[in-house]
């Protein structure tokens, strides 16, 4: 049995203090839109630092202007709504989780720019 006890997520470096406070929380406008109406009913995540850059920060040059970035570990637990996407293969890249990870099971690990700056 494979286990996701552990995800990443980068998230704008401007809401550090929100996600400190309160944790992740869905409906917040996603950073990889160019649309401002859009709404996400999830979280998203990936199973290294790696691979969340990619399916965030390194696109969002497109859309935004966040220019610095903050990585969170997540914590998964038994009863949150997870669903892996299948795009990838056989392989687990992109995970959503549908509901908020408090803050206690949230580790705040580092801060980069989206030239890849590490701060």
């Amino acid at each position: 049995m494979t286990s996701l006890d552990v995800v990443y997520h980068w998230a704008p470096a401007d809401r550090h203090d929100s996600i400190t406070a309160d944790g992740l929380r869905p409906g917040h406008q996603p950073t990889t839109t160019s649309d401002p109406t859009t709404r996400m009913a999830y979280l998203c995540f990936a199973t290294d630092p790696a691979v969340a850059w990619s399916l965030s920060a390194a696109i969002d040059w497109r859309y935004s202007e966040v220019e610095t970035w903050d990585l969170w570990l997540a914590r998964l637990a038994d009863g949150d709504e997870v669903h892996v996407l299948p795009e990838f293969g056989p392989r687990i890249r992109e995970v959503r989780v549908t509901g908020s990870i408090p803050r206690d099971r949230l580790w705040y690990v580092g801060r980069r720019d989206i030239q890849g700056v590490i701060r």
